[in-house]
């Protein structure tokens, strides 16, 4: 095996690692902490140490493979997990566990479900290396900036109210394709505390209307701008609504695909949706998704929103001006289902979620809460091909918690992980900024979002969360058609080179 100790000591030792994780004989090679570190002891298992940062480096995220036949990994079929640094090139490599792809980014593959053509569609995904411009390479610059002057032209959503079996509404808001035959249907979830009108979701939804997909923007339970009929609202793992919009449509149209898709909380949603419909995902015509910065480990991802104080004055603050307006108007229509003095006193996400999500949806606390809906337990029940992009500098996610081989299971599923990108950021650049200065103004002194105009395009990942739909849609991609030309020119080459070999040798031998 090869085990990395910690990032100053930069060592690569060989043979065995100790308990702790440390290795323990003697030392081999100096290399710099960035390398793709592979293990070749025949005796033990494979570790694949992929430290894409030196905070990465710290947490010695493993990713398993196996490389022989007899080891049990291989009764199972493989997704892929992908590492992406904007500033490295994949080491080459002669295992059959690697795959060759056009993306400078190393792409490993771990087991996974049996589902051979998943596999096969979450394998051949050429997927893009994000490289951040210099000024954001800060993951709260990335953040920060990408959330507040990134804002796309309005969109011309058709808007749908329907009544939820449980007594309930949920708005959706309907934005045609722009192409004539539409693929299929997505289903969009915005993050907490925003909704379909927000910057982020809009580049989404543009993104896929562009590419040819109709989009149904969900907005979760009063975030469309009414507050809604029961107690609560929604939460990480709140997929009642999602479950009954995608049946209906399937309903009205049962030739029509329906993708899913989702940002943070919204993205956490989503995969517990796809682990809950299982292998009965085909009857209700869902075959894959698309999410992003998932706190998939909410936990870990609670007590570094909290903790920090960056993050707990400048986004949990944020968050809680909009939740505690809403629990005030809550505790005045239903009393006595939680203590209203105690979301006052709350300062932080953890705490709200403690006194007010906990108690109305029936959890023994926020660690029950948690525990019981964060989406990395789920992974290994989802049975369609779902991609996974996450930041290792996210602000608001712990790198030592991102999901391992272990945790995906026999899930269909491939996560790729980027070096930058911040929380929803993933900046290209200046092209990537436009403002509406008055609904900025509303967003940061009122803590309230109304409806933004200006001309920012689609940006990094919603482009990539878009690219990969279209993947499982069966569309040749740029970069597919790109390594298909080229092999063709080799295999042109190849031809002229033999006749010409022919042709010179004949003439040797007369």
């Amino acid at each position: 095996c090869c085990g990395v100790l910690p990032e100053r000591a930069r060592l690569l030792r060989s043979k065995h690692i100790s308990p702790d994780g440390m290795v323990a004989s003697p030392l081999l090679l100096l290399l710099p902490s960035s390398l793709l570190l592979l293990s070749s002891c025949s005796s033990c298992p494979p570790l694949l140490f992929a430290s894409s940062s030196s905070r990465l480096l710290g947490s010695k995220l493993p990713i398993s493979f196996s490389k022989s036949a007899s080891s049990p990994l291989t009764a199972r079929t493989r997704a892929l997990f992908t590492v992406a640094s904007p500033r490295r090139r994949p080491p080459p490599s002669s295992l059959s566990a690697m795959v060759a792809s056009s993306s400078p980014s190393p792409s490993t593959l771990i087991p996974s479900s049996p589902a051979t053509d998943m596999v096969q569609v979450l394998s051949s995904f050429p997927a893009r290396t994000y490289r951040p411009p210099w000024w954001a390479r800060q993951a709260h610059v990335n953040t920060i900036v990408g959330a507040l002057f990134a804002t796309p032209p309005t969109p011309s959503y058709e808007r749908e109210r329907w009544t939820t079996p449980d007594g309930d509404f949920v708005d959706i808001d309907f934005l045609r394709s722009e192409l004539p035959a539409s693929r299929g249907i997505v289903l969009l979830y915005h993050g907490l505390e925003s909704n379909s009108l927000a910057p982020l979701t809009v580049r989404q939804a543009r993104s896929l209307s562009m590419a040819g997909f109709d989009v149904a923007a969900i907005g979760f339970r009063g975030c469309s701008g009414e507050d809604n009929l029961t107690p609560g609202g929604y939460h990480l793992g709140f997929t009642d609504d999602v479950h009954f919009i995608a049946k209906r449509l399937h309903e009205q149209r049962p030739d029509r695909k329906i993708f899913v898709t989702g940002t943070s909380l919204g993205g956490n949603v989503m995969i517990k949706f796809l682990a809950e419909l299982g292998d009965r995902a085909s009857e209700i015509g869902v075959v894959g998704g698309a999410v992003s910065c998932v706190p998939m480990n909410a936990i870990d991802c609670q007590v570094k929103l909290d903790e920090d104080a960056f993050n707990c004055k400048v986004y949990s603050g944020n968050f809680l001006k909009s939740l505690k307006p809403k629990a005030e108007r809550q505790a005045t229509r239903f009393p006595g289902l939680f203590d209203i003095e105690k979301i006052r006193a709350c300062k932080t996400i953890g705490e709200f979620d403690h006194n007010f999500i906990a108690p109305i949806y029936g959890f023994s606390s926020k660690e029950d809460y948690y525990l019981k809906c964060g989406s990395k337990a789920f992974l290994s029940r989802v049975r369609v091909p779902l991609l996974i992009i996450n930041a290792i500098d996210d602000p608001f996610i712990e790198p030592s918690t991102l999901p391992t081989a272990e945790d995906i299971g026999e899930g269909t599923v491939r996560v790729q992980y980027t070096e930058h990108g911040g929380h929803c950021g993933y900046l290209e650049g200046l092209k990537s900024l436009s403002v509406d200065f008055r609904a900025l103004f509303y967003k940061i002194f009122r803590g309230l979002r109304i409806q933004a105009n200006a001309h920012a395009p689609a940006g990094w990942m919603p482009t990539e969360l878009t690219r990969f739909l279209l993947h499982l849609d069966g569309e040749k991609l740029k970069e597919e058609e790109e390594e298909e030309t080229q092999a063709r020119k080799g295999k042109l080459f190849a031809l002229f080179a033999n006749v010409w070999k022919a042709l010179t040798g004949r003439r040797r031998k007369e």
